[in-house]
């Protein structure tokens, strides 16, 4: 028998070729050792084995590793890391060698990790276990249990929505692992809202806010922004705000004792807008269509102080405007009042130390026209005028500068006071008469100036007391007691313009304006509409229109009236006058010399 025979009659010829049995033969490995191995072991392996373990490896001991798992190059790194076959085929299948090898380095043994869910990893698992959580624990954060999903008669869509669900409401394994480490319990964790982070469960749970008042505002209010309103006990006020209000203007809003009415404000405003429109007393009830582009040149005017713009960052905005140290805008400015499509603020430098004198800022979607017709005055003193030092904004024409006169409209004053004077009547009269002769009298009496818009809302009544300069004793003080024209925002030089929106007072003529202005000083209430109203309500500017058309389209109609001033007007010269202006054409100006014999008959009877 030959030497090759002899190998094949020892070694399994079925498994090694003539060359293996040589080398195995020249290695010393004899057949009953290399027979032993199963055929995923190929000759050098069990060369190796033998080799570098000095004959101590048994077979039977590495044949035991799963064939289903572990090649020749795995088992020989799970010997040599000492994990037996016994341990590693323990481990559950979802575990590479890399993992296994990984977990036991950790002393995280098959028992432990293998009742792990399989959405978490190797890593995750590290995790859950050094910080104290099994795998049945774990369970209980990402098990989603539904009696109303389990119920769905549909069980394709019961998976999906229970798919769905896991997905929305599940937890890794490091907010797991937080979450146990605080004693936050699965179900509580999980009737959070996912946008808030395991770290933002866990403050809001520290801060005991609940999940019915935090689940509302996610998305909308950081947790920051939740803790501070809810130790304020503000935050279910706070969700009552509209979308375009950050946490910091809420915040703001609240300090100053407003609430969800400003969520009337039209969406046009921003927040800060919003802020300074309340901060000023325009209420959203009192914005017209109208007044909207002259409101938000005066957001402009106020914002711009403090470089402010919609796209700005707000809470390093909010941080500016209200510094202490930082003179506030808002201390310095009143709303005086707001016509049909004007705003008018005083600006009183109190804070600003540079100004002297106080301005009246009027702002208009238009106000170049008026501005052009306050420079044809000739230093006026019964119409208002335009500040010589500041005839225009610092940037473009915003609005116009006006000297700012202290006092109340006549509008004001009849609600507060009811009829005047007589006396009163007619030195206010005269006033007024006085102002419109000013108007006739602009540019040098070459281009006069109709005003169009004389009702009680466009007189103001001055009543002060002046001081010599840096004289303070009262017997040298002299009492300023006057009524000014102060808006020319619908004045034209064409006298045969007619004003399209406001026709509903005096038509096209200032003197019958005079007229009802001077029945409603001597009455208390309008000549075409008795009711509690004023000129600058809407409905009863629509009722006296009505009424008077009607009243001068009329003649006898017409001369019903005239008597009913007779009537009503207890002075009989001032009840002639009255009646001397209401007896002209409602769409025509009338005559300077008209005007000029109003002025005389005034002097007449005025003190």
């Amino acid at each position: 028998m030959t030497l090759n025979e002899k190998l094949r009659s020892k070694y399994d010829p079925d498994r090694f070729s003539p060359l293996d049995m040589y080398i195995l033969r020249l290695s010393d490995v004899p057949p009953w050792i290399a027979n032993a191995f199963d055929d995923r072991f190929t000759v050098w392996g069990i060369i190796n084995y033998e080799l570098e373990t000095g004959h101590t490896v048994r077979s039977a001991e590495l044949n035991e590793y799963s064939r289903r798992r572990f090649n020749n190059g795995h088992i020989r790194k799970l010997f040599d890391a000492g994990i037996s076959a016994k341990t590693a085929n323990a481990y559950a299948e979802r575990f590479s060698l890399k993992e296994i090898m990984k977990l036991y380095e950790k002393r995280h043994y098959p028992g432990e990790v293998n009742g792990f869910s399989e959405v978490f990893d190797c890593d995750d698992i590290c995790l859950l276990l050094e910080s104290g959580v099994d795998g049945a624990t774990a369970e209980t954060y990402i098990n989603i249990s539904d009696p109303a999903i389990d119920e769905l008669n549909d069980p394709d869509l019961a998976s999906r929505v229970r798919e769905a669900s896991e997905n929305i409401r599940k937890f890794d394994a490091k907010s797991i692992a937080l979450f146990h480490s605080r004693r936050i319990p699965p179900h509580i964790a999980r009737d959070y809202r996912p946008e808030f982070s395991p770290e933002d469960v866990h403050q809001l749970i520290l801060h005991n806010i609940r999940t019915q008042e935090a689940n509302r505002v996610a998305g909308r209010f950081s947790v920051k922004d939740i803790r501070r309103f809810a130790a304020k006990n503000i935050l279910k006020t706070a969700y009552g705000f509209d979308e375009r209000f950050s946490a910091a203007t809420i915040e703001l809003l609240l300090d100053i004792g407003c609430h969800w009415h400003v969520n009337d404000y039209d969406p046009i405003f921003d927040e800060a807008e919003v802020y300074v429109l309340h901060k000023l007393g325009v209420k959203p009830d009192n914005i017209r269509d109208k007044l909207i582009p002259s409101l938000k040149k005066v957001m402009d005017y106020v914002l711009g102080r403090y470089n402010y713009h919609p796209d700005c960052d707000k809470e390093l905005f909010w941080q500016e405007f209200t510094r202490k140290d930082m003179p506030n805008v808002l201390e310095d400015l009143t709303l005086i009042g707001s016509g049909s499509n004007s705003v008018v603020l005083l600006d009183n430098p109190k804070v600003r130390l540079s100004d002297i004198y106080p301005l009246a800022l009027k702002f208009t979607d238009n106000p170049e026209e008026e501005y052009i017709l306050l420079t044809m005055l000739s230093d006026p003193e019964h119409v208002i005028r335009l500040k010589e030092d500041s005839k225009r904004f610092k940037h473009d024409l915003l609005g116009i500068q006006l000297e700012y006169i202290e006092g109340e409209t006549l509008e004001t004053r009849i609600q507060k006071n009811g009829k005047f004077m007589i006396k009163d009547v007619f030195k206010y009269g005269l006033d007024i008469t006085r102002g419109i002769l000013e108007l006739r009298g602009a540019y040098q009496g070459r281009i006069p100036i109709y005003h169009r818009d004389l009702h009680d809302r466009n007189i103001l009544i001055e009543n002060r007391f002046d001081f010599s300069e840096g004289e303070w004793e009262e017997f040298n003080r002299q009492k300023i007691d006057r009524a000014v024209i102060i808006d020319l925002g619908a004045a034209t030089v064409d006298p045969y313009d007619v004003y399209a929106q406001n026709k509903a007072y005096g038509g096209n003529n200032d003197l019958i304006s005079l007229g009802q202005l001077l029945y409603k000083m001597s009455t208390g209430h309008n000549l075409f509409n008795e009711g509690p109203g004023f000129t600058c309500n809407t409905a009863v500017k629509k009722d006296i229109k009505t009424i008077r058309e009607t009243v001068y389209d009329d003649p006898e109609l017409f001369q019903s009236y005239l008597n009913k001033v007779r009537e009503d007007v207890k002075d009989r010269n001032l009840a002639d006058l009255i009646v001397y202006l209401l007896d002209d054409d409602l769409w025509t100006q009338p005559g300077l010399e008209k005007v000029q014999e109003t002025e005389r008959v005034f002097e007449r009877y005025a003190e």
